[in-house]
């Protein structure tokens, strides 16, 4: 079990050619972990260099999110409504699925994929 740290995203507007920040690549044993702050526009990147899909589930602590015009819906299981083939990569922007991601979070299933946390400017 890993924790991934955060790569701070560089600022665009106004850097001299050639900014760019380095990804800082966890490998994920299962059970890894990140912090997600909401509305920053935080980006997980999930790259998988095994020899097979791996289908991750994201679980954070909340057991219902509600939905606009849809009511309570149970997030409980976690978000797995994705899977990453072999040497793909996967760029899931975070606020999208705020729900999922109340309280502690936890990447399960994720045995082999090497993660990074990209986070806005500090």
């Amino acid at each position: 079990m890993a924790t991934i740290a955060p790569t701070i995203k560089p600022t665009w507007r106004g850097a001299s050619a050639g900014a760019f920040a380095q990804l800082t690549l966890t490998t994920l044993a299962g059970g890894d972990t990140f912090n997600y702050v909401k509305g920053t526009g935080q980006i997980l990147v999930l790259l998988n260099p095994t020899g097979g899909a791996i289908s991750p589930v994201i679980v954070g602590a909340g057991t219902t999110w509600n939905t606009d015009g849809a009511g309570a819906k149970s997030i409980s299981a976690g978000y797995a409504a994705f899977s990453i083939a072999a040497g793909q990569i996967k760029l899931i922007p975070l606020d999208t699925m705020e729900g999922f991601l109340q309280g502690a979070i936890v990447i399960n299933s994720s045995a082999g994929l090497k993660a990074a946390l990209i986070n806005p400017v500090a």
